[in-house]
């Protein structure tokens, strides 16, 4: 089984602050997963952090999203939606074959 975490920043890609709420992205992230038939998700608030190409270092709040029991493209089409909902220049997206099961 493919276990699939998507990073996503909440800093604007364009003004390179947040711009919408943390409670907004949340609302913006259901709605793709719902949208893409996602049955339940498991989400972590992460700081994440980048460099500038001027050497700047910048710390974001990160929604971290992990995901089973669905597809690799399922997961591929959430990342593109979220970065467009998002306004992201990209996402991560970890795969791991993992053994998991419901009991």
């Amino acid at each position: 089984m493919l276990k699939f975490t998507i990073i996503a920043g909440l800093n604007d890609k364009d003004t390179k602050k947040q711009e919408i709420s943390t409670k907004e992205a949340y609302n913006r992230i259901i709605k793709v997963l719902h949208n893409n038939n996602v049955e339940g998700a498991t989400f972590t608030e992460a700081k994440g952090l980048y460099i500038h190409d001027n050497g700047e270092a910048v710390f974001e709040n990160s929604i971290k999203i992990e995901l089973l029991f669905i597809e690799e493209l399922t997961a591929k089409n959430i990342c593109k939606e979220l970065k467009i909902v998002l306004n992201q220049e990209a996402v991560v997206l970890e795969i791991l074959n993992l053994d998991s099961n419901l009991i």
